[in-house]
């Protein structure tokens, strides 16, 4: 079974304590992103460009060995049980003109489906990622700026995720920028957790 029950435990003295050690096994993929950086520009044309570079690893147990594409494709499920060969990105409804890409170039073997509620896109790598193995690629997507923008008393505010679409990551480092029209100013971010913060740099498009 899944459950471990020890005790019960007479006469401990106030705060003792022993160490336990568990081992178990654990096929589950991994997936962490060493560096995600979010990069969010706002058009004047009505949109939101959303571009985000991962560099991943797969955090489990580095794997032994040589990889044989023949055996993994004819026992996948055995061969490459600790190994994550999709991702799923949940993406804001109406998000539009997406894509999927590496360094050399765009990656085919891609899902996207949604309805009114969500947008979902399924991601599969160029291989399986097995224990230790890393993988860089970019997702980029946009959205109407009208779901995300709003103004009170002459002053606009932007309302959007911080983090990572791909629920099933561990993320290491996150950088996140937001690219602004020219001639923005009085820029207050507000974040509900500590960031270290920089601002303008001046973009020439």
């Amino acid at each position: 079974g899944s459950e471990l029950k020890y005790g019960p435990y007479q006469n401990i003295p106030p705060f003792a304590y022993l160490p336990m050690v568990i081992h178990f096994e654990n096929n589950q993929p991994f997936a962490v992103a060493k560096e995600l950086v979010r990069e969010i520009e706002i058009s004047h044309w009505g949109n939101v460009q959303i571009t985000e570079h991962y560099n991943l690893v797969h955090g489990g147990a580095e794997s032994k060995g040589e990889f044989s594409r023949l055996d993994y494709q004819a026992r996948p499920y055995v061969r490459g049980a600790s190994a994550f060969r999709r991702l799923v990105a949940k993406l804001p409804p109406r998000a539009h003109s997406v894509y999927y890409r590496d360094e050399i170039g765009n990656i085919s073997t891609s899902n996207l489906w949604g309805d009114s509620k969500k947008t979902q896109l399924e991601i599969e790598p160029r291989y399986p990622i097995f224990g230790g193995w890393k993988i860089a690629f970019t997702i980029g997507y946009g959205l109407p700026l009208q779901d995300f923008l709003f103004g009170i008393d002459g002053k606009r505010f932007l309302n959007i995720t911080f983090g990572s679409p791909i629920n099933e990551l561990v993320i290491d480092t996150l950088i996140v920028k937001v690219v602004l029209p020219e001639g923005s100013k009085a820029i207050s971010p507000s974040v509900p957790f500590p960031v270290k913060q920089r601002h303008e740099v001046l973009l020439v498009s």
